[in-house]
């Protein structure tokens, strides 16, 4: 059963922080539903419904490197935010549309660098580094074609979009908050 998120679930109050910021107007979150793993569109489900890195994921699905592109970005004291889409074919192709919240403190002085160098995606930094991660999805989400998330894609999408919003510990400290919307 869908659930909508206009009674300010928990759900809706992680988008809502997310995404603060880095879009002009977050009316459209109301109108994106709460889905169980089973209701996640058969194309999006093996993308989102897997407690792995979507760089990763992402590079294995469609055969190639995935590449980082670094829409907005902040940084308060350790707490750095950005939003990004992550793309194949030479950056011609948007697969994923993402923000994420990190805290920097739980990272070491290297690590930190690379990040907020923003040319290397985060699943990415943190495989070459061995630091031992664990994703945990908290909800899925299914989010109009017409949301301004969704319009980031290339191409644009034909139907709606499903993202996951979850947690991923690094060395088993909850250190990222993120939102992950894949290509339909």
């Amino acid at each position: 059963m869908h659930e909508t998120l206009n009674d300010k679930t928990a759900a809706q109050l992680e988008l809502r922080s997310l995404c603060d910021g880095f879009f002009n107007d977050l009316a459209w979150i109301d109108l994106c539903q709460v889905v169980d793993a089973t209701e996640v569109d058969p194309a999006a489900h093996e993308l989102l419904v897997h407690a792995n890195h979507m760089t990763a994921t992402l590079s294995n699905h469609y055969g190639e490197p995935v590449s980082l592109d670094v829409h907005d970005h902040n940084e308060d004291a350790d707490v750095y935010r950005r939003k990004i889409v992550l793309t194949i074919e030479g950056g011609k192709r948007v697969v994923e549309v993402g923000v994420v919240k990190l805290n920097l403190a739980f990272v070491d002085d290297d690590i930190r660098h690379e990040i907020v160098q923003r040319k290397t995606p985060l699943g990415e930094i943190l495989d070459a580094r061995n630091v031992l991660t664990r994703v945990e999805p908290k909800w899925f989400v299914k989010m109009p074609q017409d949301s301004p998330i969704a319009k980031m894609f290339n191409p644009p999408p034909s139907r709606d979009v499903f993202g996951r919003i979850g947690l991923i510990y690094c060395d088993h400290k909850p250190v990222m908050e993120l939102l992950e919307v894949v290509s339909p």
